[in-house]
């Protein structure tokens, strides 16, 4: 996806998006500034300062020979809006991403912050034996 006078348009010719069958929506769920305000702590380090909007890529597509090009393109497009936020002033290159829209093999320091130590320390403690990994999720 890229943006141009103001749109968002999916990146790629229109024959590969064609022959993948490709549907691409883009879900942005924008918080009121003080909903930070409440915030008592607790594994996402949250706050009025740094405020997130979490956003949802969602990309469809008929073709099962299309799963590395869709995974792409939802990277690439990510990665774009991302920058833009940047740009735009309304993100920085080390906000904290919302745990639940982060894609597989992010960055846990980019989903914890300063409380991935702290959150370590409180599962070596109180799951010695690692029960709380087999039930998916991120691994600390």
């Amino acid at each position: 996806m890229k943006f141009a006078n103001g749109t968002l348009q999916v990146l790629g010719r229109t024959e590969e998006r064609l022959e993948l069958g490709l549907y691409a929506s883009l879900t942005i769920e924008p918080f009121m500034r003080n909903v930070y305000d409440h915030s008592k702590g607790g594994a996402f380090p949250h706050n009025s300062q740094h405020p997130w909007t979490p956003f949802e890529l969602f990309v469809d597509y008929l073709n099962p020979r299309g799963d590395e090009r869709a995974a792409s393109l939802v990277r690439e497009s990510a990665d774009i809006i991302h920058q833009t936020a940047i740009t735009e002033g309304q993100s920085s290159p080390d906000a904290l991403l919302y745990s639940n829209y982060a894609r597989r093999g992010t960055n846990l320091t980019l989903l914890f912050g300063g409380n991935l130590e702290r959150l370590r320390m409180l599962k070596k403690r109180y799951d010695p034996y690692d029960i709380i990994s087999l039930t998916g999720g991120w691994k600390l």
